[in-house]
């Protein structure tokens, strides 16, 4: 199992249905995650916040984000605010990152591609690492979130969508990795494993983002008055856990992010940037060999919700514009 930077569990947030819930902690909402799209000046970056449209169509819309103080705050949406798209279960959210925040995220080139090949050519049997939230453990004073840990059982598949319910179907990767209530919503990296058949690989793959967990296979039992399957009562069933997890890939993702509005609304807040703070339009200097996102840390606030961060920073700390 490939060993995972403390800092890549700062990208992931909670969602809670209440402000008050998420003060107390309670049990109730999902998972979420920041991922960022990098803006025409180098270190400069559009940050996002990720979880499944499920999610909010329960009811739940506050963000719970980790401050630099050891506490956390909130940041309450709206559901409209919300990008979604009519066939998966992905919602995405400009976010403005105010200074008090401790935050990491996962830029756009680490998202798994539809085409399975290159340096992200993953397969059957690779490590997929879960990120996000423990519902019975989750932290009452500061965000805790956990790591669990799979591989991949089936690639994802535009052709051959799962069905997660009775009148729902996803395009999605199978990934032996157990999900849980509140997990909805985690970011789900994959890794390449260091050995595969009569071949010895020099160490794990960089991650890449594979996707967004939305759903567990679920088995269903019958209900039975005594230990005996001839004993089942009839119309009565029992869930169970499969062990395995429905993940939207990383590609679908990007799809919301690149919405028409989205696109508009990026490309006027990176002429504001240039406009304020630079006349050439140059790349963001992340290192793609890079596999640890905390090395993006934010030095000052930039126009809009667009957010700056510093390489060689002090880590997992996002800095942007403070909602009024």
């Amino acid at each position: 199992m490939p060993l995972i930077d403390p800092s890549i569990l700062d990208c992931a947030l909670y969602v809670y249905p209440s402000e008050g819930a998420a003060q107390q902690g309670v049990s109730a909402g999902g998972s979420g995650f920041l991922v960022g799209i990098p803006a025409p000046l180098a270190d400069w970056w559009h940050i996002y916040a990720v979880t499944n449209k499920h999610v909010l169509d329960g009811g739940h819309h506050v963000l719970r984000i980790n401050t630099k103080n050891g506490g956390f705050d909130t940041i309450t949406t709206t559901p409209d605010a919300w990008t979604t798209l009519p066939d998966d279960d992905v919602a995405v959210l400009p976010l403005e990152v105010a200074d008090k925040f401790h935050v990491n995220f996962i830029p756009a080139e680490m998202f798994m591609p539809e085409h399975n090949q290159g340096t992200k050519e993953l397969g059957i049997g690779d490590d997929a690492v879960l990120i996000g939230r423990l519902i019975t453990h989750e932290g009452r004073q500061r965000n805790k979130p956990i790591a669990r840990f799979g591989s991949i059982a089936m690639l994802a598949d535009a052709d051959e969508p799962i069905r997660i319910s009775e009148d729902k179907a996803q395009v999605g990767y199978l990934i032996d990795c157990r999900s849980l209530s509140g997990a909805s919503g985690s970011a789900v990296l994959g890794f390449r494993v260091p050995h595969r058949g009569n071949m010895m690989m020099i160490g794990a793959s960089l991650p890449v983002l594979l996707g967004i967990d939305c759903a567990h296979l679920p088995f269903w039992t019958p209900v039975c008055e005594k230990r005996d399957r001839r004993a089942a009562l009839p119309d009565m069933w029992a869930e169970s856990n499969s062990g395995i997890a429905v993940v939207v890939p990383a590609w679908r993702i990007q799809a919301a992010l690149d919405q028409g509005h989205l696109v508009d609304e990026r490309r006027r807040e990176d002429e504001q940037i240039v406009r304020d703070h630079g006349t050439s339009v140059t790349e963001p200097t992340v290192d793609p060999s890079d596999s640890n996102p905390s090395n993006r840390s934010a030095e000052s606030p930039a126009s809009d919700s667009a957010t700056r961060r510093s390489l060689g920073g002090e880590g997992g700390e996002g800095k942007g514009q403070e909602k009024g």
